[in-house]
């Protein structure tokens, strides 16, 4: 085969991938999954799939594998007990009616695929006594077939506070950009104020297992001030709050043991917005960051100047705020998602960000109900099925 026709062959496979990928939104209604489809260049949504979980009286979260071939949902009964249930989906990323695995889920936290859906890590969590828990993480081995989880092997243990005057919880966050770490975080509320430290483990790509526990940042509290902390790939974006809830500037990190020393800074001095940070959170390539205005109508895009060492303005905003019933954006960013909120649930807005100039294309809007509990919205997760 001549080199030629096998550069076509490859082009031509690459493209096709790219145009069978299809971006998903599943919007929780109470214990029914809506399915939709957005299209990418009208940004229209279009239902795709209804499911009822059975037997669910309270829904918890919604985990999509990266592919969005199956989703992994956590839902508890009439009991009060919880089930993680595996739900594989259609070419639409729709779940199929029957879930191909529902397991016991009372003590389960937290969920972590990695990017090539190989192993699932779960935060199970157990009481020691009335002042301390344990959390451990397992893996566990996905089935590529159906996504069904085996082989769990316990990975890491914590023993933490969980009284009422100082409760810590463990989450895992997500991975850096090649997979070889996994990050997670033990955030603590206290009478003093709370208190967080963040860590990596390796992981082994081909059994999943991880390495030791290396601290890479950790903020304390006077119980006035605060700070919200995103991993995007091997960046650590700091959202600092003297004067929590309000923060007041932005730090970004690299995300290496021990971090210190920001390759950015930006307070009120280098850019007004750094200095009035309303509903911030960094755009998937690391190069954005979104803040929204005072009263949710808009959001401002910032871009990140590594080079300068500066977050400047691009004068570009996405209608509404950001992030507060789901994640903001589609997995590779291109879709930015938008809500407008009222006192039933809130419409959802599709908007295209392109990621090289940063120009926003505006698109449809779905409404999104309330689940009825103080008004509370129903969350919306994104995927990209391919």
């Amino acid at each position: 085969m001549s080199r030629l026709l096998s550069l076509c062959l490859v082009l031509c496979i690459s493209s096709l991938a790219l145009a069978s990928s299809v971006e998903v939104v599943y919007v929780a209604a109470g214990t029914t999954i809506l399915t939709y489809n957005v299209d990418p260049q009208t940004l229209n949504y279009t239902q795709v799939g209804t499911l009822s979980i059975n037997g669910a009286s309270t829904f918890g979260t919604l985990v999509p594998s990266p592919n969005d071939h199956f989703i992994y949902v956590i839902a508890a009964d009439s009991t009060q007990t919880t089930h993680l249930y595996v739900y594989a989906t259609d070419a639409n990323g729709a779940p199929q009616s029957r879930p191909t695995q529902k397991l016991y889920a009372n003590n389960l936290k937290s969920l972590q695929l990695d990017p090539k859906a190989n192993f699932l890590y779960a935060v199970y969590t157990s009481p020691i006594n009335a002042y301390e828990s344990a959390s451990t993480i397992r893996r566990f081995v996905v089935s590529p077939a159906n996504g069904a989880i085996s082989q769990p092997l316990t990975q890491a243990k914590y023993t933490l506070h969980t009284q009422d005057a100082f409760t810590c919880t463990l989450i895992l966050t997500g991975f850096n950009s090649t997979a070889s770490q996994l990050y997670d975080q033990v955030y603590c509320d206290t009478h003093e104020g709370p208190f967080a430290n963040y860590y990596e483990r390796t992981v082994n790509s081909t059994t999943g297992a991880l390495g030791p526990d290396v601290q890479i940042y950790a903020w304390g509290s006077d119980g006035q001030s605060g700070e919200a902390i995103q991993i995007v790939g091997n960046r650590m974006f700091d959202f600092v709050y003297p004067d929590y809830p309000n923060p007041d500037s932005v730090n970004i990190y690299p995300a290496v043991p021990n971090t210190s020393k920001p390759e950015v800074q930006c307070t009120a001095s280098m850019l007004a917005a750094c200095g009035a940070l309303n509903g911030v959170v960094a755009h998937p390539s690391g190069k954005y960051i979104f803040i929204g205005n005072s009263n949710d109508s808009a959001t401002d895009i910032e871009k990140v100047d590594y080079s300068e060492k500066k977050i400047v303005d691009t004068g570009n905003q996405v209608p509404f705020s950001l992030g507060q019933s789901g994640p903001a954006f589609s997995p590779d960013g291109t879709l930015v998602f938008g809500a407008n909120y009222n006192g039933s649930g809130y419409y959802l807005q599709a908007n295209a960000f392109n990621v090289s100039t940063s120009q926003v294309t505006n698109g449809a809007q779905i409404s999104v109900g309330s689940s009825g509990a103080y008004n509370s919205p129903d969350p919306y997760f994104t995927a990209t099925r391919f």
